[in-house]
């Protein structure tokens, strides 16, 4: 596994193919509104996974797909993912996919072209979606930008840092995120958030106040 995780690195560090970053956007001369996949590694959303999945093949997709293991912040293949322990924690592997982001390699540009359908799902918002202490992956939604009503919410979380990644001409390049929940036209990407506790995060995801203190 260490070999594999050296692999992505120098990839990302090493690459000299100019890319357009991966992110929702409209083609000169059309009307339709796509999610661009860059060719080499990608940091998408779990749900642009399974967009991908589906048009492409499940066997093409998935074993260029990786996904951090929250407990030991090592990366698996997507295809073995209901095998881990951690799934208990998010009920499925389905909800873990929808909600985290994940590195997808590609070998060539792809355009997914976005009906209303799968553009609903790929802003549909996080409710409530377990952290881990580090760093963990998570899908770009509207819902994890800053939209007021419909802001996230960071629950108890102690947000330390918060990337997301973004490609320039033969290099690929982490970019922080200082305003978090910051507004992102990436939907349909992926951020990693480092916390200092174990927390949730989502609309749903209330800090739970102290227990009542006892009488004197």
């Amino acid at each position: 596994m260490k070999k594999l995780i050296n692999f992505i690195i120098a990839s990302l560090l090493l690459s000299s193919i100019s890319v357009y970053a991966s992110m929702l956007y409209t083609p000169v001369g059309s009307d339709d509104l796509v999610y661009g996949i860059d060719s080499g590694w990608n940091l998408i959303s779990g749900r642009t996974f399974l967009l991908l999945r589906n048009e492409i093949g499940f066997n093409e997709v998935t074993k260029r797909t990786f996904f951090l293991n929250p407990y030991s912040k090592e990366y698996g293949k997507i295809e073995d993912i209901n095998y881990r322990d951690f799934i208990d924690d998010y009920g499925s592997d389905d909800n873990y996919i929808l909600n985290s982001a994940v590195w997808y390699f590609s070998p060539e540009k792809y355009e997914i072209r976005l009906n209303n359908e799968k553009l609903i799902m790929l802003k549909e918002p996080i409710i409530d979606f377990k952290l881990f202490r580090g760093w963990n992956f998570i899908s770009f939604t509207d819902y994890t930008s800053n939209q007021e009503e419909d802001s996230i919410q960071l629950g108890d979380c102690d947000v330390e840092l918060v990337y997301y990644f973004e490609s320039q001409p033969k290099i690929y390049d982490w970019r922080a995120i200082e305003d978090f929940p910051a507004n992102s036209e990436r939907v349909g990407g992926g951020f990693i958030i480092k916390v200092t506790n174990n927390c949730n995060i989502g609309l749903d995801a209330k800090p739970v106040p102290d227990i009542p203190s006892l009488p004197n």
